[in-house]
């Protein structure tokens, strides 16, 4: 009678041992799948976030754009609300960035060192359309959430000279004045 209740017992230690094992290690897969496609996992929701499922409508979360402020009435930089909890690679930033609706993309070239050296393409539109303080706006949206990456600390961009904006190396403190903080 005890030993047929200790082989049932440890029968069941056993069955409990891998339904909490297949449970840990698809837990795991799953934050392997996700990073694997391009996604952060969220340990706090416990779901994938991939930059690609970003809506248009949702995308200013992710970066540092440029609005309207009334109160000043001038345009100011402000932080995407989701941009801390995604933290993106400099590539997915530049993915982010891209999806801007303005005909010009960033392209990446290399990165050395603290800085990110990067082109833009169609960077006529920008002085034939946007006028100067658009291109200003443009560059530092661009400069603030390529260094939101802990690692990169100035960009380097190569613009050619239509633009009203030298080719150079900028870092955010060109583009402080620009900045909405939160008080």
């Amino acid at each position: 009678m005890r030993r047929r209740f200790n082989i049932i017992l440890f029968s069941l230690l056993i069955l409990l041992f891998f339904i909490l094992g297949f449970n840990y290690l698809r837990f795991y897969q799953d934050i392997n799948a996700c990073n694997d496609q391009g996604g952060r996992w969220n340990h706090n929701q416990k779901k994938c976030d991939r930059i690609s499922q970003i809506k248009l409508d949702q995308l200013t979360d992710f970066y540092w754009y440029a609005a309207y402020d009334s109160l000043s009435e001038r345009e100011i930089l402000i932080k995407g609300n989701k941009l801390d909890s995604v933290k993106p690679s400099a590539f997915e930033s530049i993915k982010i960035l891209n999806r801007r609706k303005i005909p010009c993309k960033i392209v990446f070239n290399a990165i050395q060192a603290d800085t990110i050296f990067i082109g833009i393409t169609n960077e006529k539109f920008l002085a034939e359309r946007k006028g100067i303080s658009r291109v200003d706006y443009y560059i530092a949206e661009t400069v603030f959430t390529l260094t939101e990456n802990e690692l990169i600390n100035f960009v380097n961009i190569s613009l050619n000279s239509e633009a009203h904006v030298n080719s150079g190396i900028y870092s955010r403190h060109g583009f402080q004045h620009l900045v909405y903080l939160k008080q």
